[in-house]
């Protein structure tokens, strides 16, 4: 899908439409696992601006934003509902369904809604009709058991709706997790293939440019058409076997295996690996973070090969309190004794433990560390400000900060019988220097930037 030079890797994109069906697909919520870290690797690749995402899915618009809230899924650009009976452009909170493609896909049944046609599928046996807020405008939906005839029952439904001058599309599906069929009864022109169609017509993409993904029966339109397309690995196995390796799938289908980037291929794993498979150049937007392996594995970065040069932090923190408890702290009349000397002892063991608190964190051996701890003028707070110094291959940020943050958790535990609603906050580093980077100070660190504050 992207042009490639013998003289170096392939381009990235330069527009990228992908398409992505919501459940079983892109949410976790099949019996198969999904790989740690693999919804944000996900999320970091379609929040490039060469990418324009959107979900299709048989869910309901307000069931869509539901699974988005559930998931903490990326905010797509458009939405393709109700198994492509409804498209709706994405603009922040406002979601605005599309009336043009409702008025397109009327025509199939001649101005009737999905209401309209029950009465021509009575008598068929199999079928029970979903809860209402499953049905849609466009779209009348059936549970069907899992042994029902899918094909058999498809042309039966299609018949008597030709029959009555409608055109009209079955799907069948399967909902893995209840156990249970699902019918879906659409215009002919209302598939998710035709509603992807309809989008890419809209946005100016063309079949270079678009990428779909799915997992199950309603997805079958995409997948077996000339679309690029991507299986992920949890999909049902018949379906795999049906659509992979020479079957009935388009002849773009992508059938992810797992064991890229260390992911299992379930899920959004699946949807990236197929990404990369179609789009090879988009591998720019996933550059290696220095806390990954190249099998996408959490390792330490190698600071080994960087000089050993004087480093230094200093941070800051803030907690506030009841005039009283301040008064008390500052006198040693608390109950608990000196509450300022114990903070002061449990700021320098963070600092020095702080590898052992922050994951991935290198061990430093500090040179020293200076805690104050004063009343901050004009509030009745403490402030507390931590140096932390090393001579070592990284900064000391982390140990100063860390120690800010424990030296306030401790003032709060010495002292919340007396003041439960003490609040800690802001914290912040204030300058550091010494490394690559050298010297670098907060902009209000001149004037502390916590001492402007209320």
């Amino acid at each position: 899908m992207t042009s490639s030079s013998s003289e170096g890797p392939p381009a990235p994109p330069r527009r990228l439409l992908l398409c992505t069906d919501l459940d079983r697909t892109l949410l976790p919520n099949g019996r198969q696992a999904e790989s740690a870290g693999a919804r944000s690797l996900f999320a970091r690749m379609v929040q490039r601006p060469e990418v324009t995402l959107a979900y299709v899915s048989g869910r309901d618009p307000a069931l869509v934003a539901e699974a988005i809230t559930q998931y903490d899924l990326p905010r797509p650009a458009w939405v393709v509902a109700d198994v492509g009976t409804s498209i709706l452009a994405v603009t922040g909170e406002v979601w605005e369904r599309d009336a043009g493609w409702d008025g397109l896909i009327a025509t199939d049944w001649a101005g009737r809604a999905a209401a309209d046609l029950l009465p021509l599928l009575e008598g068929v046996p199999a079928l029970t009709l979903q809860e209402p807020h499953k049905q849609g405008r466009h779209k009348l939906s059936f549970y069907v058991p899992l042994e029902a005839d899918a094909q058999s029952l498809q042309q039966e439904l299609e018949r008597r709706l030709r029959e009555e001058g409608l055109a009209a599309s079955v799907i069948h599906s399967i909902d893995e997790a209840a156990g249970v069929g699902l019918v879906d009864v659409l215009p002919a022109s209302a598939t998710k293939l035709h509603a992807v169609q309809f989008l890419m017509a809209r946005l100016g993409f063309d079949r270079g440019n678009t990428i779909f993904a799915g997992d199950s029966g309603n997805d079958l339109p995409v997948l077996q058409s000339d679309l690029a397309s991507i299986l992920v690995a949890n999909a049902d196995p018949h379906l795999i076997e049906r659509l992979g390796s020479g079957g009935d799938g388009g002849r773009h289908l992508y059938v992810a295996r797992g064991d890229f980037m260390g992911m299992n291929g379930n899920y959004s794993a699946g949807i990236v690996e197929g990404v990369l498979h179609h789009c090879p150049g988009a591998a720019a937007w996933l550059e290696p973070l220095p806390h990954l392996n190249g099998r996408g594995e959490v390792r330490m970065v190698e600071v080994g090969d960087r000089p050993h040069t004087l480093r230094q932090a200093t941070a800051e923190g803030l907690i506030t309190m009841a005039p009283a408890v301040l008064q008390a702290v500052m006198e040693g009349s608390s109950v608990k004794g000196d509450v300022l000397a114990v903070a002061r002892v449990a700021a320098i063991q963070a600092a020095k433990r702080t590898s052992e608190l922050i994951p991935l964190c290198h061990p430093l051996a500090l040179s020293g560390v200076d805690v104050a701890i004063a009343p901050q003028q004009g509030r009745s707070a403490l402030r507390v400000e931590v140096t932390a110094r090393t001579t070592g291959p990284t900064g000391v940020e982390m140990e100063a900060l860390t120690a800010v943050q424990v030296a306030l958790l401790t003032l709060y535990d010495m002292v919340k019988a007396q003041d439960p609603a003490m609040t800690i906050g802001p914290v912040r580093l204030l300058r550091k220097e010494g490394g690559r980077h050298g010297a670098w100070s907060h902009p209000a660190s001149a004037r502390s930037a916590l001492s402007v504050e209320g």
